[in-house]
């Protein structure tokens, strides 16, 4: 056991414009090292650590593979990357090299088979989404400075990518909105065909919900992608005064409440998935019937044991939603990824704007709030902190049932969440991707809260 802090090591396996060359720096991969923490999908980083290496303009197209070598006490990530300067000269000691000429060129061995692997792809024709294909970047950057420019604003280059990974792209860009004033960013962000829904629907609720929503600023629904302005960056979970999140958590309710009584419709038109009692009661004993191989995932994986007692327990979780369904409480818009970094919070006037709504669908409103049960949900520290902001939360549906029926539909919601959520991965999300790994261990995530243990 070493108490040093863990390494984030990066290598880079860089694309040759319009040839399948890869760049090999002293025969091997470029590599830089760092002990700072980011998400795999996060890509900024990555992109500013190999441009400082080579001196080529780069952008990542995915993440091949991340994993912990327990022995360097490291994380080891490899990344594919575009190289956008095609004609630029090398520096001293960097080779663009082809597949066949690996066996001269190539020094590290040992990174033969994530070569290997990356050449598979490439000669596949790139396998993804639109944003793991070259040039997608330059294309959507153009998008980008066009929707600033419909708007006749000034752009302040240049475009940064932020992140990369089969459930969406995500770029930016500063633009002048007033002359005089300081840049504020525009978000662009692609999207999957699965998540297709997100645009419509975020466009409806930044028009009904003002300052609760996203505000588009340009779209294109037959591309999958929207430009959003930005809100800023202070977020639900870097506050530690209670007030915010209970003005969080009484804005989603009071959003979803309007979703009830007015908009349903609405969505169902902008294609927003519905998860109500009959997709509930299908999809829950399609999740336990499957195949052990679907459900019991990677490094969270469920013990065969463990499995074998979710089965058991069938009869069980469908009783707990038929006891959902003996209360009032109206099927409403769920967020499907709501935690405290999808707020983001303006001080005056005080105003909360919740993002990233590519999970939603009309199912049990109360789901939104597993979040408030993770084992670092990040609440402010007081001793009744979850207590007070489940009671803020429900006090909004008091129009439906009494506070204390609210409050014992509440848990047994949540006690009902995770099949819920595990159930969407396992026929909506991961079906929908090609490379399930990035993935692959949400199931089991969730599966695992209805074990005795947690």
């Amino acid at each position: 056991m070493t108490d040093s802090p863990v390494k984030y090591v990066y290598y880079a396996l860089i694309l040759q414009a319009g040839e399948p060359l890869l760049l090999l720096n002293q025969g091997a991969l470029p590599t830089f090292e760092t002990t700072e923490a980011h998400f795999w999908q996060s890509v900024s980083h990555v992109n500013q650590g190999f441009m400082a290496i080579t001196d080529l303009k780069l952008t990542t197209l995915r993440c091949l593979q991340t994993r912990f070598d327990e022995a360097q006490n490291a994380v080891i990530r490899y990344y594919a990357i575009e190289n956008h300067y095609p004609k630029k000269p090398l520096l001293d000691g960097m080779q663009w090299v082809s597949r066949d000429g690996l066996a001269d060129a190539l020094k590290v061995l040992d990174q033969r088979a994530i070569i290997d692997q990356w050449f598979e792809w490439v000669g596949q024709g790139f396998p993804g989404p639109d944003w793991y294909k070259p040039t997608w970047m330059h294309r959507a950057g153009i998008d980008l400075y066009n929707a600033i420019g419909k708007l006749n604003r000034t752009w302040v280059p240049p475009t940064e990518q932020l992140r990369t990974w089969e459930r969406s792209a995500l770029i930016r860009l500063k633009y002048i909105d007033w002359p005089g004033e300081d840049p504020v960013w525009a978000y662009f962000k692609g999207v999957p065909p699965m998540f297709a829904h997100e645009i419509p629907i975020t466009r409806h609720l930044g028009e009904l919900f003002a300052h609760n929503a996203p505000h588009l600023l340009d779209e294109d629904r037959s591309e999958r992608w929207m430009v959003m302005r930005d809100y800023g960056s202070r977020t639900l979970d870097k506050e530690t005064d209670i007030r915010y999140w209970e003005g969080a958590l009484t804005t989603l309710a009071k959003m979803q409440v309007g979703s009830a009584k007015e908009l349903i419709d609405f969505l169902f038109r902008d294609g927003c998935p519905d998860r109500r009692w009959d997709w509930l009661t299908t999809q829950i004993e399609a999740l336990l019937t499957a195949p052990a191989a679907m459900l019991t995932g990677d490094s969270s994986a469920l013990s065969a044991a463990e499995l074998d007692e979710l089965r058991s327990r069938l009869p069980e979780f469908q009783g707990w939603l038929r006891e959902l369904q003996t209360y009032a409480v109206p099927m409403a818009l769920e967020h499907g990824d709501f935690w405290p970094g999808q707020v983001l919070v303006q001080e005056e006037p005080e105003l909360y704007t919740i993002i990233d709504w590519s999970d939603c669908s009309i199912s049990h409103p109360f789901f939104s709030l597993l979040f408030l049960f993770d084992d670092e949900p990040g609440l402010p520290e007081l001793p009744d902190a979850r207590e007070r902001l489940i009671t803020t939360y429900l006090k909004v549906w008091t129009d439906y049932e009494s506070l204390e029926r609210l409050r014992a539909c509440f848990d047994l919601a949540i006690k009902f969440a995770p099949l819920y959520y595990a159930a969407i991965y396992h026929a909506v999300i991961l079906p929908g991707m090609t490379f399930k790994w990035e993935m692959n261990n949400m199931i089991p995530f969730y599966l695992k809260k209805l074990l005795p243990s947690s």
